[in-house]
């Protein structure tokens, strides 16, 4: 694993694309349109839904969070801060109060907060960025070509083995330990052993270098776009006499008279 600062610029201009704020903001015009008059109670929330594809907030947006304060539960206005695309999550700061600053997910939506169509500009005054550790992980059951940034909440959310993994790594930090980069030569191409369709997929089963066949692996043919991996696959095909160009397309499946409904079954 290897700790980093998440960047919120970057972050951001993943989610939003080419478009600008402004753009963003318009894209979201529809969701508040939906609401019914503003509403500081969770009455609100009773109106209909907007059909579409669920986006998660650009920074700056406005949105508004549900916040209980002294028993009572009330709508209130939060700018988005900072955008986590692994995760599906992001940081608001709300009511403008810079040490209020609280996290939420997109399967929150209509839940603990919901959109206004307004975007602000960022650029135009000093703000405090949020900023979280995110560690690269290798996720069990997966090879090492599908590693995945995580937040060290959801590391320790996977279990005491997780926790102490974490723990350990950050104790090497401490120490100014340097990070192992021996991972990266298990993300290479040793041998091809097999191949298969999944779901209509040309798959490959991968041994990576370095490691045993223990730790072999499906992949995707998309995935496998490097050289030495392309030279794997070529190598496989020739030992094995397979057409590359037949692969592509899997042969239709003839269904086996067993399989049919009242056809009789020998176990």
């Amino acid at each position: 694993a290897t700790g980093a600062p998440t960047n919120t610029a970057v972050a951001a201009a993943e989610v939003s694309g080419a478009g600008s704020a402004a753009d963003a903001g318009s894209s979201v015009g529809a969701a508040a349109a939906m609401l019914s008059a503003e509403t500081e109670s969770t009455a609100a929330l009773v109106s209909e839904k907007p059909l579409g594809v669920r986006r998660l907030p650009v920074l700056g947006e406005m949105i508004k969070v549900e916040i209980e304060e002294s028993g009572v539960v009330a709508w209130r206005e939060a700018e988005v801060r900072q955008v986590l695309l692994s995760g599906d999550r992001f940081y608001v700061c709300v009511g403008g109060d810079e040490d209020f600053i609280e996290c939420y997910s997109l399967d929150d939506e209509w839940k603990e907060w919901r959109r206004t169509g307004r975007v602000s500009d960022l650029s135009k005054r000093e703000i405090s960025q949020v900023q979280e550790t995110e560690y690269l992980s290798k996720l069990r059951g997966y090879s090492y070509r599908r590693l995945k940034w995580m937040c060290a909440s959801e590391i320790e959310a996977d279990g005491p083995l997780s926790a102490n993994v974490l723990k350990k790594f950050e104790k090497r930090l401490l120490a100014c330990e340097a990070v192992d980069q021996s991972y990266l030569k298990h993300t290479e191409v040793e041998r091809v052993i097999h191949h298969r369709h999944s779901r209509g997929v040309l798959e490959y089963m991968i041994k990576p270098k370095g490691l045993p066949y223990s730790e072999c692996s499906w992949e995707r043919l998309s995935q496998l776009l490097e050289p030495e991996a392309q030279a794997a696959i070529k190598r496989y095909h020739e030992a094995s006499s397979l057409d590359s160009a037949a692969l592509i397309k899997p042969a239709a499946r003839v269904a086996s008279v067993w399989t049919k409904a009242g056809a009789p079954v020998e176990v």
